[in-house]
């Protein structure tokens, strides 16, 4: 069994952000964003970064080429 202890959780909190932002790199317009003052429910402790996160991803489908062909 692994040990538990502040060096661990430290460790696997940089595990973790790592496989997000090699999960973000498998998109060209990826990006990982870290909700720092946030626990589970980001949409409830930090809305304001949700919403103007949705909108920047409306604002760059909206305006890249072929944007709402089909």
């Amino acid at each position: 069994a692994a040990e538990r202890g502040p060096d661990n959780n430290a460790s696997s909190e940089k595990e973790r952000r790592e496989d997000f932002a090699a999960l973000a790199a498998m998109s060209r317009r990826g990006r990982l964003v870290i909700a720092e003052k946030s626990g589970h429910h980001v949409h409830l402790e930090q809305p304001d970064l949700v919403i103007a996160t949705i909108r920047q991803v409306v604002n760059e489908a909206k305006a890249s080429p072929g944007a709402g062909s089909k």
